[in-house]
């Protein structure tokens, strides 16, 4: 991807009613029943990863999008952790330079 590539991304959108009644999330969550796996990332590389899970078929992966990096959203995070009693183990991942 490319800078300001998400500009154009596809998948990339609001509804009206998101943005007229929405709040700013510093946790974008993603309940996958049965989760084997969560991932933590930011950014667009959530939509590479997204591309990639759909290429695997790999749907128990949840993948988490964090907004806000600082100050870190420890009570959020939580949250949004918190969507399955089993606990599956989690991972970052980001674009390294």
């Amino acid at each position: 991807m490319t800078p300001k590539s998400l500009l154009r991304h596809p998948e990339v959108v609001s509804t009206l009613e998101e943005l007229a009644e929405g709040r700013f999330q510093k946790v974008i969550p993603e309940r996958v029943k049965g989760a084997r796996k969560v991932l933590l990332t930011s950014g667009k590389v959530y939509y590479e990863l997204l591309q990639k899970r759909r290429e695997l078929q790999a749907e128990d992966v949840a993948i988490l999008r964090l907004e806000l990096l600082y100050p870190f959203p420890e009570a959020e995070l939580r949250e949004a952790l918190a969507f399955t009693p089993r606990r599956p183990p989690w991972s970052s991942c980001r674009r390294s330079r």
